[in-house]
């Protein structure tokens, strides 16, 4: 994660169940969204706006990162995010919605964020 930091502004948008100590995460994002603050729950696309405000960053350029295809892709993309679907169980994708990238796990993702 060190490696994308230096190279892109990270947010976390959280439903309130991410735990970022837990995961070796804190220090690492510049904005964390919860929705018990901001008064939205994913999958209302209205979170992630919360989160394109309080960055002041717009919706194309952004890419929502997340493992669940209806709370993070779905919704992001109808905020206007572009998305990466974390599908660690190589599930099949079920809906008309596509994410712009799939990846295994967020080390697949650093790999790929970091060669283009």
């Amino acid at each position: 994660m060190a490696g994308l930091k230096a190279r892109h502004r990270l947010a976390l948008v959280t439903n309130g169940n991410t735990h970022r100590r837990r995961l070796g995460l804190d220090g690492v994002f510049e904005s964390v969204v919860v929705a018990a603050e901001c008064g939205f729950h994913k999958p209302d696309p209205e979170i992630y706006r919360c989160m394109l405000d309080g960055m002041r960053v717009e919706a194309g350029d952004v890419l929502h990162v997340g493992d669940d295809p209806v709370e993070d892709v779905i919704a992001a993309r109808r905020a206007g995010l572009d998305t990466a679907w974390i599908n660690r169980d190589q599930r099949e994708w079920t809906h008309d919605e596509m994410p712009s990238m799939t990846v295994a796990d967020l080390r697949e993702l650093a790999l790929r964020l970091m060669a283009r």
